[in-house]
């Protein structure tokens, strides 16, 4: 008599539908913490801005620049910019300097305009592995919308949507 054996595989629609809720929660408690990291940063300035303007020089900022600070995270940067990609099969990308993230150090969404096309919404993810760079992926559609290919130069515009 021959016994037969059955195993699961751990490949199918149960495994999809687990990594897909990992990768939802993940987002959503992504968006909470910045939410969370934004309300916290407006109510420091909130609290720079109620401060007497003699206190203010007395820390070395003066009211123009708070109000200043205050805006920073919500105003477009625009930077050139080269479309690259490190293999054929994989999605085209650019990097973005620190100084363009505003001291962001996580995944954010903003919006995104190439060569003043668009916008399109996009994630802008730190590089990792020890580097403080930033980048973003372009689809194939987005890069045929905006006529751009690979190691093509163009002006990169993010509006952060916060």
């Amino acid at each position: 008599m021959t016994e037969k054996t059955s195993v699961m595989n751990s490949s199918g629609p149960a495994r999809s539908i687990g990594t897909a809720g990992r990768l939802l929660i993940s987002r959503l408690r992504g968006g909470f913490e910045l939410r969370r990291r934004n309300k916290d940063r407006r109510a420091a300035f909130l609290n720079l801005l109620r401060l007497d303007d003699n206190i203010l020089e007395d820390i070395g900022v003066t009211r123009v620049e708070v109000e200043d600070a205050a805006r920073l995270d919500k105003a477009p940067v625009s930077f050139a910019a080269r479309i690259l990609r490190k293999e054929e099969f994989l999605p085209r990308y650019v990097v973005v300097k620190p100084e363009y993230v505003r001291g962001r150090v996580e995944a954010f969404p903003p919006d995104v305009m190439l060569n003043d096309i668009g916008p399109f919404g996009r994630n802008i993810r730190p590089w990792g592995k020890g580097s403080d760079v930033s980048f973003f992926n372009l689809t194939e559609p987005r890069c045929s919308k905006v006529g751009l290919g690979t190691n093509d130069e163009c002006v990169v515009t993010i509006i952060p949507k916060e």
